[in-house]
C-alpha cells in the first residue's frame, strides 16, 4: 500500500504512462500491417493520414476530369480529445438519390493532427499525392476560407476553391446590412440560396447556366 500522497501520485503517473507507451505500440502496429495508415510521423507533431487505394482511385474519376463536377470537401472537427480529425468527403456518380436525383456524398481521405497549421494541411495533401499523383488534377476543393487549410491547395494548380454554403450565406448577409438593405435582405438571401424549409430553391440550384439566368 502507498504510504503518502506523492507515493499514489507516483503510481498513477507510471499507470498512465504505461498506457501511453501502449497506444503509442498499437499505432506503430497499425502503421505497420494496416495499409490504409499512411505516412505516420511522430515529428514535429504526431499527425497520421488514413485512406484506401480504393478511394483515392474513385476521387481521381470523380473529381479529376476536365467536365468533373464533383466536389473534394475538406473540414476539420474539433473537439474530440486531444487531437484534430480533418476529414474529406467527395460526390459519387455510382449512387443517385432516386428522389432528388443528386449523387451520394462519400467518405474520403482523414488526418489524424495535434496541430492544426498550414504545415500540417501541406502534409495531408502531399501523402495523398504520393500515393496517387492524378489527384493533382482535383477541378474543385470545398471548405472553410482558414489560412491554415490553405495549404491543402497550394499543389492542387487547377483547382477553384469553393467556400461552405454558410460562409457565403453570412458574408452576404453583412454586406446587404453594410449596404443600407437590412430590410430586404431575407428576400434576396431566398432568392439566392432558396430554403429547404419551404421547398423553394434558389440561384444555387440551377443545374444550367440557361436555368440559372431564368432564376
Amino acid at each position: 500500500m502507498p504510504r503518502d500522497v506523492k507515493q499514489i501520485k507516483n503510481a498513477r503517473q507510471s499507470l498512465n504512462d504505461n498506457e501511453s507507451k501502449s497506444e503509442f505500440a498499437r499505432l506503430l502496429g497499425l502503421a505497420k500491417d494496416t495499409p490504409s495508415v499512411k505516412n505516420l510521423q511522430w515529428t514535429p507533431n504526431p499527425r497520421v493520414v488514413f485512406c484506401t487505394d480504393e478511394q483515392l482511385h474513385e476521387i481521381v474519376k470523380e473529381c479529376c476530369s476536365a467536365k468533373s463536377q464533383s466536389i473534394l470537401a475538406i473540414d476539420t472537427t474539433y473537439n474530440v480529445g486531444d487531437f484534430y480529425v480533418t476529414s474529406t468527403t467527395y460526390q459519387s456518380g455510382k449512387f443517385i438519390h432516386s428522389r432528388t436525383g443528386k449523387p451520394a456524398i462519400l467518405p474520403g481521405p482523414v488526418m489524424f493532427h495535434i496541430r492544426r497549421s498550414e504545415k500540417d494541411f501541406k502534409y495531408f495533401i502531399y501523402t495523398l499525392l504520393e500515393q496517387n499523383d492524378q489527384l493533382e488534377r482535383i477541378a474543385f476543393v470545398g471548405g472553410d476560407r482558414d489560412k491554415a487549410q490553405r495549404g491543402f491547395l497550394l499543389p492542387l494548380k487547377r483547382c477553384t476553391f469553393l467556400p461552405c454554403k454558410e460562409h457565403v450565406e453570412d458574408d452576404i448577409a453583412r454586406k446587404l446590412v453594410e449596404l443600407g438593405m437590412k430590410d430586404e435582405k431575407d428576400e434576396i438571401l431566398m432568392d439566392i440560396f432558396g430554403s429547404e424549409r419551404n421547398q423553394q430553391k434558389g440561384l444555387i440550384d440551377s443545374t444550367s447556366e440557361d436555368e440559372y439566368f431564368a432564376r
